[in-house]
């Protein structure tokens, strides 16, 4: 079956790896939100979305253009490390969840890093970063994400690795 790759990005991580991917698999490439119906129509779809909110990105929008039992691999984009944090489990779950009432095929779920550049940031999320590296400044005991955004206000970051997305497919 033909692969499609679709990207749901905020900041561009999403966006990076989806354009990398597509360019050295040779996949047709599509921003989720210019999308058709008929893209996608008997092929494989490999979203990449940036996490916003606890969700990917555009999730629900894509579902609803993909055909019952259509294979879907998902790879959320986010700046926490999937190796030191089980925040994912929720997440998991209700991904799973809408899959399942889509009657999607979600073949595979992983979680990739982005990047992150704090002046690039809108000023409702410098506002959120900052009330979040406050929070996590004040605990005792920071966790692996309140270490993340003290690192992260006022900096940027790139844990950008494609070549952990090309061995994942």
């Amino acid at each position: 079956m033909e692969k499609v790759i679709v990207y749901a990005s905020r900041y561009g991580s999403a966006k990076k790896y989806a354009e990398q991917l597509a360019a050295k698999k040779g996949y047709s490439l599509y921003n989720v939100t210019n999308v058709t119906r008929a893209a996608l129509t008997n092929r494989e779809v490999i979203l990449i979305a940036a996490v916003y909110i606890g969700m990917p990105l555009k999730l629900k929008n894509l579902l609803k253009s993909l055909t019952p039992g259509q294979p879907l691999q998902l790879f959320t984009v986010g700046l926490t490390d999937p190796e030191v944090t089980d925040q994912f489990t929720e997440m998991e779950t209700k991904i799973r969840k809408l899959a399942h009432e889509a009657s999607v095929d979600l073949i595979q779920l992983q979680h990739l890093r982005g990047a992150f550049d704090y002046e690039r940031l809108n000023f409702k999320h410098k506002l959120l970063i900052r009330a979040l590296h406050k929070s996590a400044s004040k605990q005792t005991k920071p966790s692996a994400t309140d270490r993340l955004f003290m690192e992260l206000y006022g900096n940027s970051v790139d844990y950008i690795e494609v070549e952990k997305l090309e061995e994942l497919l």
